[in-house]
């Protein structure tokens, strides 16, 4: 095999296509930079879901709900559901306007197959409750809402 001087690397390897270390190096930070940009737009984009849905209980809870001078105490994390059928949020929204959660009749959201759910821990007065509030895929609204228990 004859080599040719311009195809020796900057290694002294006499061998025809493999990368020289630089390259190779190179490529390695390239898919590291890659790897954390695509981390970096997972964590925004998750921050950003979950200031949407805190937006969208707020409002909801301001304009749909019987409730006066709420203090929000807590938030849960933004989960997902496919486990509610239309006949479970029939009946949940039923049981919010008998309850008097909600003021009267609500115009809800669409459902879609995957709902986002997130919990509120509020106060109004000196009792405290929570209440989960069950969002579509693409975080356009509140889908149905479920109060618990008061809690301490």
């Amino acid at each position: 095999m004859i080599v040719r001087s311009s195809e020796v690397g900057k290694s002294g390897s006499s061998e025809v296509g493999t990368p020289r270390s630089s390259e190779v190096w190179k490529s390695g930070r390239m898919l590291c930079a890659v790897w954390s940009f695509l981390m970096m737009l997972g964590v925004f984009s998750s921050c950003g879901n979950s200031y949407t849905a805190k937006g969208h209980v707020k409002d909801f809870v301001s304009e749909k709900m019987a409730l006066e001078d709420v203090d929000y105490i807590a938030w849960s994390d933004v989960d997902s559901t496919l486990h509610l059928t239309d006949s479970m949020l029939e009946a949940m929204h039923k049981r919010a306007e008998t309850s008097r959660l909600v003021k009267g009749k609500v115009n809800y959201q669409p459902r879609t197959a995957k709902l986002n759910m997130i919990t509120l821990k509020y106060a109004v007065k000196k009792d405290t409750s929570m209440a989960t509030f069950y969002l579509d895929d693409k975080f356009a609204g509140i889908v149905g809402v479920k109060a618990s228990a008061a809690m301490r």
